[in-house]
Formats: structure tokens, C-alpha cells, sequence
């Protein structure tokens, strides 16, 4: 029996580069001259660290940029592997990089200490080894002096102020002034709240800058809130060298991000509204920056994101005919591909937003065909109903998943709103299949958007991602249990 089908894919690359600019004068405003310095030109760093004096960059390169991992791909060493690197660049026109760890499943965030002879990161060395830890910028033996948190230097000692908690969960209550050279716990302090994104410590000692959800804090060495400030921003807060403001990066339109510094007073409290330092970066959408503390020169991860759409007619010996169907330096992503191969769905991102498309495959021509009216950050995914009648496109924020329910052949949409992560597949006309928040189970939802009908999986088992049978009768899943995954199919209305 002959087995053909077409099969539609997003193929992504990264260009990124690690970027030097000239260092912040006295008034912290940028001049005319926006000379740069590349010093990385695989489009594979991340995670920038500059040392106090500006002299020596570290930068992380690790096996890809996907959901859940380090960050970066490398080519120079094996695919398992995250390498964090240290430049010499005192004479910028010849640097010296080299390597200082290998072969660690991951690595991320590296702080210069005070001096710039060592370097603290968030690592997993092996399967015992996982936390914060110490190495010199010459190599050796990496000392752990804490568990996995957010962290960052003092700029005059060897101390660490230190959050322990995962990336984007919450943290522990309190934040640990550390010993660099021992890990001992030298002082607590009671943090406001415990979503922490970010911290950093001033150079006088007395104020921490914390990113918050949607604010920027300043905290007092006792833990007393001083100020806040509403702001879109992505992770990273440095303060200026001088201790008179912060920097952070904010979200702009598109593709572009933008430096901001906002003024602090003496007394910890801001002094005015942010200020714009350095526009229209192309930063990945990661907003990652280092400041050197002693001469301001600063560090960023720099490049374009481009994603572009395939299709591959796919037979039981393998797949052939692999067709490029967009190109483009703008974002295509989500793809849903027909039942028939003759048209594929997806969402491209443009100055209006991130908003839905047809593309017929045997014309290779391609509409609009609904707007998600979406700007700054979401999640997007498509489906397609087993009969090939009905198109969901869901975009979720941090608070709220929006799915729209587009019929194919009155090009209607029906807009509802679901407590779920994905935004599902149409089923059954007006209801939509879905994985649960926890990824325990499937929900069916109905036309308004109340959930008809749960079917809960075993404890020991997750639901990674799923699909339906064409005649809506049995769900497809790949699943994660046991520290395996495995395939699994069951009847839609009770798990089997």
C-alpha cells in the first residue's frame, strides 16, 4: 500500500551577534557616533557579560534556540554541548576567545565579580551538579556556591546577591547575600514579591533594581520598596556606572527593541521618566545587555530572527519535493496544513500584528485572512478540523488565550476566549479539542468557550502534543512519562 501525504514546517535561523558600543558619557546619552565593534560572527552568542573595566566579554554558545533550552546553536564543538567563552578585548582589532568550560548541558547568565578574575553563572555541570557557580576567567575548577536562582555581583566586593528559583516561576521569598569565595549565607533579606525576573545591585551598595511582571522596582538593602515604575521591558536591568540610573530594554514595535535609562535620585526614588538611550535595536527579542561598571562600555546580543515556511510531500520511504514557501525577513510561524495538501494556513508578523494567512499551495499565492490586532509579546498556534472546514488561530498572553474559529468556506470568525495554553482544534463543528493547563488530560470546549467535557489522563502521564483521527473519532498524542516519550492513542471520549 502506497502512503502519501504532505506535511508543512517552520524552519527558523537566528542571526545573532555580540555587539560592543562606546561607553556612556558623564549625561548617559548616546552621541552621533554609533560605531560598533562585532566580535562574534557565527550568529550563534548569548548571554553577554563585559567586565568592570570593559576589558574582557563572556558569552555563552549552546545547542539551540528552542523552547526550554540554553540558547544557542554551536558548530565548532559536539551538539550536546553549551560553551561559555571569554574574550580578551583589550585590543579590540585582534581579540583572544577562548574557551574556559565544555560539554555542560547548560549555562546561562554570567556576572563578572568586582575584579573581573572570576565569572558567577547559572549552570548544570552534570546530572549531580546543577546551581550557581564560580570560575575563574583563566579556567580551573568551578566552585558551586548556590542553588539555581537570579543573581548578581557586588561592585566593590566578593558578595553575590542571590534569588534562588527557576526562570519565569516563582522565587523564594527572600534574597541571600553570598560569600563568592565560600558560598556562605552572610545576610537575608524579605524581597516584595516572588515573580523576580531580574536583579541587580547598585554600585553603592544600597539599592536593588528588580523586574517585577510589568514593573521595575527599586528595593532598599533592608528590603523596603522605594519605588516602582510601570514599564513593558524584556529581562535584563543594569545600573549606570555612576549609580544614577538603570537601563533596561523595551519592547517597540516589530521587530525592534529599545534602550531606556530611567533616572534615580540619591535616595532611591526615580527622578523622572525614561529616557532614550539607544533606539531601534534588533535584539532578538531577548533584551540581552551587560554594562561594564567602571568605564560603561557596553555589551548586547544583537541580529534578526528569520522564519520561513516548507511544505514536503512525504511517502512511506521518506520525504521528497521539499518546496521553501516563504521568504521573507518578517516572521511566518504556526502552520496548519489542509487534509486535501492544497492550502496551508500559518501566521505572519508585519507592522499591523501577527494575523492570519491562506497560501494555495498549487498557485503559491497568499491572503489575509484574519487580523489578530496583536502587538509586543504572545504565543500563536493554528489547527485545522479533520474534515479541513474550520481553521483555529489562538494567541496567548500572560493572562489570557484568545481563539478564533475561522470557517473556510464563509471566511466567518467566531472569537472566544479559553483558560487553555495551545488554543486546540476545531471539533465538531462549534466545540474545540484542547490539551488541560497541566497537561494531564484533554477539554472540550464548547461555542462560547465553557468547558463540555473533560477526559484526565493517568498521573504519570503528559500530554506534549496531539492531533485527531480524520473521522474526529480517536486523538493522536505524544506523551512524556516514566522520563520517556512515547506515542499514545485513545477514543476522544474517555481515555484508554
Amino acid at each position: 500500500m502506497r502512503l502519501d501525504w504532505r506535511v508543512a514546517a517552520t524552519i527558523g535561523a537566528l542571526v545573532g551577534a555580540a555587539v560592543l558600543y562606546p561607553k556612556l558619557p558623564a549625561n548617559n546619552a548616546v552621541t552621533a557616533d554609533l560605531s560598533r565593534t562585532q566580535v562574534t560572527f557565527d550568529g550563534v552568542a548569548g548571554y553577554p557579560a563585559i567586565s568592570p573595566r570593559g576589558d574582557f566579554l563572556a558569552y555563552v554558545k549552546a545547542p539551540c534556540d528552542q523552547s526550554g533550552k540554553s540558547g544557542f546553536l554551536d558548530l565548532d564543538i559536539d551538539e550536546s554541548t553549551a560553551v561559555p567563552r571569554v574574550a580578551d578585548c583589550s585590543g579590540q582589532r585582534n581579540h583572544h576567545t577562548g574557551h574556559v568550560a565544555f560539554r555542560v548541558p547548560y549555562i546561562r547568565s554570567p556576572r563578572f565579580t568586582h575584579d573581573g578574575a572570576s565569572a558567577v553563572f547559572l549552570a548544570q555541570l552534570d546530572s549531580l551538579r546543577e546551581g550557581t557557580f564560580v570560575l575563574s576567567r583563566l579556567g580551573g575548577v568551578a566552585r558551586q556556591i548556590g542553588t539555581v536562582g537570579i543573581f548578581d555581583t557586588h561592585a566593590a566586593s566578593d558578595s553575590v546577591v542571590f534569588i534562588a528559583g527557576r526562570w519565569r516561576r516563582p522565587k523564594a521569598p527572600y534574597a541571600c547575600i553570598l560569600n563568592t569565595a565560600t558560598g556562605a549565607v552572610v545576610d537575608s533579606i524579605a524581597m516584595p514579591s516572588g515573580v523576580i525576573d531580574d536583579i541587580a545591585w547598585s554600585p553603592n551598595g544600597r539599592f536593588f533594581a528588580v523586574n517585577v511582571a510589568a514593573l521595575v522596582l527599586i528595593i532598599g538593602r533592608d528590603g523596603t520598596a522605594i519605588d516602582s515604575m510601570p514599564t513593558r521591558r524584556r529581562a535584563t536591568v543594569r545600573w549606570t556606572p555612576a549609580g544614577d540610573g538603570i537601563l533596561i530594554v523595551r519592547s517597540a514595535p516589530v521587530k525592534d527593541d529599545e534602550r531606556v535609562l530611567i533616572p534615580v535620585a540619591r535616595n532611591g526614588r526615580f527622578a523622572g521618566a525614561p529616557t532614550l538611550v539607544m533606539p531601534r535595536l534588533q535584539m532578538l527579542y531577548r533584551g540581552e545587555f551587560d554594562v561594564a561598571r567602571t568605564t560603561g562600555r557596553v555589551m548586547l546580543v544583537s541580529g534578526d530572527a528569520i522564519q520561513d515556511l516548507w511544505t514536503f510531500d512525504v511517502s512511506a520511504s521518506g520525504a521528497r519535493e521539499a518546496r521553501q514557501r516563504t521568504r521573507s525577513t518578517i516572521w511566518y510561524g504556526a502552520p496548519s496544513i489542509s487534509p486535501d495538501g492544497r492550502a496551508l494556513y500559518y501566521m505572519r508578523g508585519d507592522a499591523i500584528g501577527d494575523n492570519l494567512y491562506r497560501l494555495s499551495i498549487s498557485a503559491d499565492t497568499a491572503s489575509e485572512v484574519a487580523l489578530s490586532n496583536t502587538r509586543g509579546p504572545a504565543n500563536f498556534e493554528t489547527g485545522m478540523s479533520a474534515d479541513g472546514r474550520h481553521v483555529t488561530f489562538a494567541k496567548a498572553t500572560a493572562s489570557v488565550t484568545e481563539v478564533g474559529v475561522l470557517d473556510v468556506g464563509s471566511h466567518r470568525i467566531d472569537i472566544r476566549i479559553q483558560p487553555t495554553v495551545n488554543g486546540g482544534l476545531p471539533h465538531d463543528a462549534s466545540r474545540i479539542l484542547d490539551v488541560l493547563p497541566s497537561g494531564r488530560g484533554l477539554v472540550v470546549f464548547d461555542s462560547t468557550g465553557r468547558v463540555a467535557r473533560e477526559i484526565k489522563a493517568l498521573d504519570s502521564v503528559t500530554i506534549i502534543r496531539f492531533t485527531t483521527s480524520p473521522d474526529e473519532t480517536h486523538v493522536a498524542m505524544l506523551l512524556s512519562t516514566g522520563g520517556q516519550i512515547v506515542l499514545g492513542v485513545t477514543p476522544i471520549g474517555r481515555w484508554e
